[in-house]
């Protein structure tokens, strides 16, 4: 079953308490259904099909089923029941029902009848497919048809239909306005009528006389309702009457008819030739294509966009495209027939075009077609140009581009016109600005030099709109082995590494685009002259002079600017300057820069080194005793050096005469040595020592104070050669008699007191100092 209720009831058993909730899963998937009771219920599923329905118990202890106790069901489609109510009359013999019940699966199995007509007793009912009924009485009917299906599941259906009176009256009204017409439809309204209940038919025959065979039927007719019938369209004659027969039923075998007469005139019938395709600005145009060829009398109107009222058509106002004319011909009984047919306006050609650009003056200007034409316009087949600069207009047969070159600059309107192959023609016009070129120079210096010319050049390009400030600038120094040949500067510089001459070209472009260029030659680079000079000696020694010489070489000028650093603190600009003297030892470098007449230099520099001398002492004058030796104690400091010592008289008495501390021995008077020392550069310098002889004192044992003037002293040899030397003399006794400090040149007169000592021998000590050893002995005084 389907969409009818399903009884469920539940057979469980709690074990142990009691069942307090029932929850119910249908299998179709809504909510759970949860009941407190176990009453059975009802339920009722939307869709045919098996379903698996599950149950889940609840008791008071709390206590739930482990697993839902499942059943599976299958719901089965219901019956559709249907048929056709019969459309009777009461005089028909019965009332025919017709079965249509269907069923989605399975099968129908019984058919159950009610015919809604009690007082017909048994005969109300009826088992089986199709059935029938006789009605005697005419009303309105409830018919009841009952389907029971193989799965026992039942349906009904209740249809109401009516048993229709026995007296129908047939009528219907010609609906001309104001008349039929052969290419029209011809109109009737029904206006049948009947005694009790419906007209149930409705047969019109509509030409009686010519087609007695050929009608209309309609099932379902309505009172009112309007019929339409197009009889063969005709011109000839001007007019013909149709008879038309119409029927109404109410049932199988009530009927009653009428016969009515339709008069149905001519039609014309119009023609309409093809329209020849127009310009958009073609004047306006008369319409004589349609016509009327029936001979039907009448009269015909065009009709459409842009057509004016007698029948002109006007581009102007109806715009390019393709429009309807509709051509209306009215016959003089008012019988229409129309025809249409389409005239085109071609839409023009879009006249359009570009130019090159910088546009700029008496350079050549590129004009180039871009106009377009729909494919319906037909082709563009001639192109005139008129550059508006007075030149003649130039014609092409084709949309190749053009070239003209104007000889000033200005603003020119130059138009393109177009002809196409329909005849129609379209212009473009454009402002055209042609820019002034720029007037493109530069200058330069009259006189650069190498190495490395610098040359600064200087734009002096100018234009008529005053539009400099929006120059840009492409400069080639034509220096082809340059790693930088370019530059884009306004004022740049560039070094040479040559003397040229160089082509120096400066292209120009100004903010509009218009580019001028100029090459001048730069040919003003000279060489450099070359610095050199040359001096007197290759190095000196502190405090010595040297002397510079000028040995320029002035290239293709003339040196006629000196100018010397001598790195002394002094400097000069003669060609030839004096000698300078160089006091402090060290490398100085000596510089040279000369200017030749072109202001072109350069620069010679020479090491000079200036060596020291030596810093010598040779020592302190010094003494030597007779047969002993002594060092020499000289010093020397400076670079290289080398030493020799010469003596002022000859004889070897030095170990070596080339060290600087040499030994002295052997003497045998005093000798005076010289130090010369040599340091690098050949810087020397010169010092002396004297070495004075320390002779060994000679004592004389004898001396004779007798007044005769021979011997009367006792005077000791080279004992003057010992200033701090002390004498002691002492008489047998040790009684000192005689003492002297120092040398005393005229020595001892044997005296003590001032009175002379007596005949003896005296004993004497004499420590002469100076490192010799004291001296005893004894001298006899003799008279």
């Amino acid at each position: 079953m389907r969409k009818n209720d399903i009884s469920f009831t539940d057979l469980s058993t709690p074990g142990a308490g009691n069942i307090t909730a029932w929850t119910w899963n249908f299998g179709n998937g809504r909510p759970d259904s949860v009941i407190n009771n176990n009453f059975p219920f009802n339920y009722r599923y939307d869709t045919a099909k098996n379903y698996i329905v599950k149950l889940s118990l609840l008791t008071n202890k709390g206590c739930r089923n482990a697993t839902p106790f499942t059943k599976a069901i299958t719901v089965n489609p219901l019956p559709k029941p249907g048929f056709i109510s019969p459309e009777v009359c009461l005089t028909d013999a019965s009332a025919q029902f017709v079965d249509t019940s269907s069923i989605a699966s399975g099968t129908i199995t019984n058919w159950a009848w009610n015919f809604g007509d009690p007082g017909s007793g048994v005969n109300n009912n009826f088992i089986g497919l199709n059935a029938q009924h006789r009605y005697n009485s005419i009303g309105l009917y409830t018919a009841t048809l009952t389907v029971t299906s193989n799965s026992g599941c039942i349906d009904s259906l209740h249809q109401s239909f009516t048993v229709n009176g026995d007296i129908p009256r047939a009528n219907f009204f010609p609906q001309a306005s104001p008349n039929f017409c052969a290419n029209d439809s011809v109109a009737i309204k029904d206006s049948s009528t009947v005694n009790f209940g419906n007209v149930t038919r409705v047969e019109i025959y509509w030409d009686i006389v010519n087609a007695p065979g050929v009608k209309d039927v309609d099932d379902l007719p309505a009172f009112g309702k309007v019929y339409k019938h197009k009889y063969v369209n005709f011109q000839n004659p001007l007019s013909q009457d149709f008879f038309v027969r119409y029927k109404s039923y109410s049932g199988a075998s009530c009927v009653d008819s009428i016969t009515k007469r339709i008069t149905v005139h001519a039609a014309p019938k119009v023609q309409f030739n093809n329209v020849v395709p127009v310009c958009l600005d073609a004047v306006s145009y008369q319409l004589t294509e349609a016509s009327e060829v029936g001979g039907v009398p009448g009269t015909g109107v065009f009709t459409g966009t842009g057509i004016s009222n007698t029948g002109l058509f006007q581009p102007s106002v109806s715009g390019v495209g393709a429009f309807s004319i509709l051509f209306t011909y009215t016959s003089t009984f008012g019988c229409v027939d129309t025809i249409s047919n389409n005239i085109s306006v071609l839409a023009p050609a879009i006249a359009n075009f570009g130019f090159s650009k910088p546009a700029c003056e008496k350079n050549s200007i590129t004009f180039t077609d871009s106009s377009s034409i729909p494919a319906t316009s037909g082709t563009i087949i001639r192109w005139s140009w008129n550059f508006g600069d007075a030149t003649p207009v130039v014609n092409n047969n084709s949309a190749a581009a053009v070239s003209h070159t104007f000889a000033a600059y200005n603003s020119y309107t130059v138009t393109l016109t177009i002809t196409t192959s329909n005849g129609c023609k379209v212009s473009k016009q454009k402002t055209v600005a042609v820019n002034p070129l720029p007037v493109t120079g530069f200058k330069f210096p009259a006189s650069v030099c190498l190495p490395n010319a610098s040359v600064a050049f200087t734009d002096t390009s100018s234009i008529a709109d005053g539009t400099e400030n929006s120059f840009t600038y492409a400069w080639r120094f034509g220096d082809t082995g340059a790693g930088n040949n370019t530059s884009v500067s306004k004022n740049p510089t560039h070094i040479y590494s040559g003397t040229g001459p160089y082509n120096v070209t400066l292209t120009c472009t100004s903010g509009a685009g218009c580019k001028d260029s100029t090459t001048i030659a730069v040919n003003t680079i000279h060489p450099q002259p070359t610095a050199k000079f040359t001096s007197d000696s290759v190095s000196i020694c502190e405090t010595q002079a040297v002397k510079f010489s000028d040995n320029s070489d002035g290239a293709d000028g003339t040196v006629n600017k000196w100018l010397w650093n001598f790195d002394n603190a002094n400097s000069s600009s003669l060609q030839f300057p004096p000698s300078q003297t160089y006091n402090t030892a060290k490398l100085y470098s000596i510089e040279l820069q000369v200017e030749n007449t072109f202001g072109c230099r350069d620069t010679a520099t020479k090491s000079f080194t200036v060596f020291a001398n030596p810093v010598i002492n040779a020592g302190r004058d010094t003494v030597l005793l007779e047969g002993g030796e002594i060092t020499l104690n000289a010093t020397a400091s400076g670079n290289g050096l080398q030493y020799l010592w010469t003596a002022d008289r000859p004889g070897n008495f030095l170990n070596s005469n080339r060290v600087l501390r040499p030994v002295l021995k052997g003497i045998t008077d005093d000798i005076t040595y010289e130090l010369l020392v040599v340091a690098t550069g050949g810087c020397f310098r010169t010092d002396v020592v004297f070495i004075e002889l320390l002779k060994a004192p000679v004592v004389p044992n004898t001396f004779t104070p007798n007044g005769d003037n021979i011997n009367d002293r006792w005077i000791i040899q080279y004992l003057e050669s010992y200033p701090g030397a002390m004498i002691k003399v002492f008489n047998r006794d040790g009684q000192a008699v005689y003492e002297s400090r120092g040398y005393n040149p005229i020595g001892w007169d044997g005296k003590y007191k001032g009175k002379a000592l007596p005949f003896g021998t005296y004993y004497y000590i004499i420590e002469p100092g100076s490192g010799r050893k004291a001296i005893t002995g004894y001298v006899t005084l003799v008279y």
